[in-house]
Parts: C-alpha cells; sequence; structure tokens
C-alpha cells in the first residue's frame, strides 16, 4: 500500500496482471479461511484493500478486486457489511456498484458488479424485515 501510487512498479502490463494475481490469492485466503474466528478481519482488511482499486484501468485489475469484494462479502457476517454501509466506510457502495454493472467496458465487470449488488441489497432489506418485525412486536405488546 505504501508504494500504490509508485507508476514505475505498477504501470504496463506485467504491474497489472501482477497486481490483480495479489488480489486474487488474497481473495483465495479469506475465503480458505471459513467460519473460523478472525474470517471477519481477515475479509473486512481485503475490502479495504482492494476497494480503492475500482476504478483501475485495466479490465483484469477490475475484475481481480470485484472477485476480492465477492469473497469479502460472501464470508463477512451481514451484521458487520451493514455497519460498513452505514457508519460511512462505504456509503458510496451501492452506487458504484450500480455504475459499474451498467457502464463498465468489461461484460465480466458488469456481471460481478451486479451480482454483488445484490448480496448487498439482501442484507439490507434482511436488515429492514428485522426493524418491521421489532416495530410490529412492540406495538403488539
Amino acid at each position: 500500500m505504501e508504494r500504490k501510487e509508485d507508476q514505475i512498479l505498477w504501470q504496463g502490463s506485467i504491474g497489472s496482471s501482477l497486481l490483480a494475481r495479489i488480489f486474487v490469492t488474497l481473495a483465495s485466503f479469506v475465503e480458505a479461511s471459513g467460519n473460523c474466528p478472525g474470517t471477519d478481519v481477515l475479509a473486512k482488511d481485503l475490502f479495504q484493500l482492494v476497494w480503492s482499486f475500482r476504478n483501475a484501468d485495466v479490465a483484469e485489475v477490475r475484475i481481480s478486486v470485484l472477485c476480492a469484494v465477492a469473497a469479502s462479502f460472501k464470508v463477512i457476517r451481514e451484521d458487520l457489511l451493514l455497519e460498513m454501509l452505514f457508519s460511512g466506510t462505504i456509503q458510496d457502495l451501492p452506487q458504484t456498484l450500480q455504475t459499474i454493472a451498467f457502464d463498465d467496458s468489461d461484460e465480466s465487470c458488469r456481471s460481478l458488479a451486479k451480482m454483488i449488488a445484490g448480496h448487498v441489497a439482501t442484507a439490507i432489506q434482511s436488515v429492514s424485515q428485522d426493524r418491521t418485525a421489532r416495530k410490529t412486536s412492540v406495538l403488539d405488546f
């Protein structure tokens, strides 16, 4: 991360390919960690690492970012994901995913963004249903 802005290191096809493979490898680690203590921390850290590369010029990097995000969201607890969404850490996530899903030049990026956006929407809907159920039970009391 300290050398993220170093054009010499990341410029060109070799640098972008290396970056994409690093992201996919890290996503594999997170996915392989399963339901162990600390998986949420790994998933959140992976997300925070890769998300800043979501607008990369090279499609291979953007695809790897979305793969890493999908792997993170697959194992992260729903309540932690929602906390990240509503606390301001990733408030722009739904809009960014929608933009990628409809405007990205790469079909794989568009498909992955739609899939992730669906997962996020399901998590948000789940919370709103829980809140509605809690209000109903309180009112019935």
